[in-house]
């Protein structure tokens, strides 16, 4: 049973009320309430291992588990408010590290204007960082689900540089070639990601549907096009590349490793035909470059296809080109 299945199976059943929960299929669930606004309630946590290394730094650790959710938030077109904290102290996480870790989240919690309303410290055989943070949408709640056929498909940024991030730090050979300039900057993209939320604000009145690209834009995608009961095609050269990630993806076994790499933290969705005039002008003012990558088209077997310059479809799989926890 991968992490899919057991939403699907086991947990969704215990959520009675999809009007708020929306079936456990998005990045964060509206909050039962009266009056004016849209609260959304998001949680994740970061286990030492799996989703950041034992000697990253330690001023980067909670702010980066902080970010995560944050972009959950972006991705629901909401902006942050509060947020309760949880740690699991590793054995080897001393005082120094504690001060570090703490002094780089207080730094974000000023930085975003999130204020932290409490947790809960415990200790464990490994570190573990938890976020639930609340956000308040003041238009429109964006969901995975709302895309039609014939829409265009959009990625916020640059792709794969969280992948080449965790290459560089595992050693892995195919980037070695980096220049130090580009290694320097996809470490900086894999240990604090920039989660989106002035852009969600601001395409949230535009957008039909719209996920952050945490696991892979592959299987990102695949996730946004079985919500909304469409498939989405994929053109592989239009997808945006950093200059790190032109320089290593030289041929397209590389550039799916690329797109599935996960981690990346930016916004992907989709809006109507005859928008983008006005979406380019929310992104510029958002300061966040948007790329059209792709067309909705009804619904096929294969939830994604991914095209080369000529059309066709380049195979990948796609029970490997993505992350999944288990």
């Amino acid at each position: 049973m991968n992490e899919d299945e057991l939403i699907r199976e086991l947990l969704r059943p215990l959520s009675a009320d999809s009007r708020f929960s929306f079936g456990l299929t998005d990045d964060a669930a509206l909050v039962p309430q009266d009056g004016a606004g849209k609260w959304l309630v998001s949680t994740d946590l970061l286990t030492e291992g799996v989703h950041f290394l034992p000697d990253d730094p330690p001023t980067g650790l909670a702010a980066k588990a902080l970010r995560c959710n944050l972009s959950d938030l972006a991705a629901m077109g909401a902006e942050p408010v509060a947020a309760v904290f949880s740690l699991v102290r590793s054995p080897h996480w001393d005082e120094s590290f504690l001060r570090g870790l703490i002094q780089g989240l207080g730094e974000d919690l000023h930085r975003f204007g999130v204020q932290l309303l409490g947790g809960d410290i415990a200790t464990g055989a490994l570190g573990v960082l938890s976020f639930t943070v609340w956000g308040r949408a003041h238009g429109s709640v964006v969901l995975r689900s709302g895309a039609s056929t014939g829409e265009t498909v959009w990625v916020s940024g640059t792709i794969g540089d969280s992948r080449l991030g965790l290459a560089l730090l595992r050693g892995e050979d195919f980037v070695a070639q980096l220049s130090q300039a580009q290694k320097d900057l996809v470490v900086a993209r894999y240990r604090c990601p920039e989660p989106r939320l002035a852009l969600g604000l601001a395409v949230a009145n535009h957008a039909t549907a719209m996920l952050d690209v945490s696991d892979g834009l592959l299987l990102d995608a695949e996730r946004l096009a079985q919500a909304s009961q469409v498939s989405v095609e994929i053109n592989a050269g239009q997808v945006p590349l950093s200059e790190a990630g032109q320089a290593v993806a030289d041929n397209n076994e590389l550039l799916i490793r690329l797109l599935g790499g996960g981690d990346d933290y930016e916004l992907l969705f989709t809006a109507p035909l005859g928008c983008e005039e006005v979406l380019r002008a929310v992104a510029q003012e958002a300061k966040t470059a948007i790329t059209p990558i792709g067309k909705t088209i009804p619904q096929q077997d294969k939830p994604v296809a991914l095209l080369d310059a000529q059309g066709s479809a380049l195979p990948y799989d796609s029970t490997a080109s993505g992350w999944l926890h288990f």
